[in-house]
């Protein structure tokens, strides 16, 4: 997850969504639908980290589910299978399950026809696939957008609450920073800290009393 929310552009964040995606799909913990919950669990890191996966038109017919199945397989490959000498004799003599399967490949050529099916059909790597289907989530307008702007500044503050004191607007910026590190996507951080805006005028009054750190338990605020 660091990975994701690491990415510098949606082309890191594709590479990273991929290598993710194949370690997962590479445990395969589930009798059967797998993959259905791996696009919708994937979908969801993705909106956490500012961005929407679109999986649907992976489904749209017989050959992008194949090209989405070989890609995924051949990343599988590529990143998690070492196929050197050292590696199968070292498998072999500790782990008969793995070095079954990496033998497997080895004398069906699995890399191989992913290759010329990929070719032959112009098939897509994964990492490629997910760009073109990711978009990333912008806030550009809307009543929320003025949160992200001007996020609680102490000297906005004193100006529009001049009965605030200035140990409710450190409190404030305290919980604040809090909101910000709780929630990592624009839509989250914008609405959380609406609501800590809407709060401030009972703040002021002393209808409501902030803690010193925000875990606790905070009189007559709702979170």
């Amino acid at each position: 997850m660091e990975s994701l929310k690491n990415s510098k552009n949606i082309e890191d964040f594709s590479e990273n969504m991929a290598n993710i995606y194949a370690q997962l799909d590479y445990q395969h913990p589930f009798e059967e639908g797998n993959s259905r919950t791996l696009r919708y669990f994937s979908s969801l890191m993705a909106k956490e980290t500012g961005y929407e996966l679109d999986w649907s038109k992976t489904g749209e017919n017989s050959l992008a589910r194949i090209e989405l199945y070989i890609a995924r397989d051949s990343h599988i490959l590529n990143t998690l299978y070492d196929f050197s000498p050292q590696h199968l004799a070292k498998l072999e003599r500790t782990d008969n399950t793995e070095f079954g399967k990496h033998k497997e490949h080895l004398e069906n050529d699995i890399q191989g026809f992913f290759r010329e099916s990929s070719q032959t059909y112009n098939f897509r790597p994964l990492a490629q696939i997910i760009q073109d289907n990711t978009t990333k989530i912008e806030i550009t307008q809307g009543k929320h957008f003025q949160y992200l702007n001007t996020p609680l500044k102490p000297e906005n503050l004193q100006k529009d609450y001049p009965t605030l004191t200035t140990n409710q607007i450190e409190k404030i910026s305290i919980y604040k920073d809090f909101l910000l590190e709780k929630y990592t996507t624009p839509e989250a951080r914008s609405m959380a800290l609406e609501h800590l805006n809407k709060q401030i005028p009972d703040i002021a009054s002393g209808k409501i009393v902030l803690p010193d750190s925000p875990q606790e338990k905070t009189k007559g605020f709702s979170r």
